[in-house]
């Protein structure tokens, strides 16, 4: 009777496990690395796959398209207004993003599950970055910091 008990000890083990292990990756979805002048952010999930299309849906009043870039793993659309600016990217397959963070850290602020990393500043260049559904995103310009974030979140 007691082996049973140990194969049933040792599977209960090897199930928690994996458990632990599966849960663990799943969690790891990017990681932040700081350098003198700059950071690197390593994406765990990004996809090799076509980018299909890139929806924004708030543009900030006075704002219009200048340039659009469309290929397989990438879309860009810059927007002005005067001497303002803004661009949105969409990226696939892209497992390293480089931020600038000489003249400030990095701030992650977290959005309906997503991890919206907010860098720079205006004067140095600033913006966000996030992963969403395998792709790589990033807004960036010259406009305050909370415009590019509502800028950030309602890109699909």
């Amino acid at each position: 009777m007691a082996k049973p008990i140990k194969i049933l000890l040792v599977a209960a083990i090897i199930i928690i496990l994996l458990a632990v292990g599966t849960f663990g990756y799943a969690q790891y979805k990017y990681n932040i690395f700081n350098f003198s002048d700059h950071s690197a952010i390593f994406f765990s999930q990004s996809d090799i796959k076509e980018v299909d299309k890139l929806k924004i849906e708030y543009i900030p009043e006075g704002f219009t398209l200048s340039y659009e870039s469309d290929n397989k793993q990438q879309k860009l659309k810059e927007y002005v207004n005067g001497d303002n600016y803004f661009a949105v990217t969409k990226l696939s397959g892209f497992k390293e993003i480089k931020i600038n963070t000489e003249y400030g850290d990095s701030k992650i602020t977290q959005i309906s599950g997503i991890d919206y990393v907010e860098y720079g500043d205006v004067e140095h260049g600033q913006g966000v970055v996030w992963e969403k559904n395998g792709y790589q995103y990033t807004v960036s310009g010259n406009i305050p910091a909370q415009e590019l974030l509502k800028i950030a979140v309602s890109v699909e």
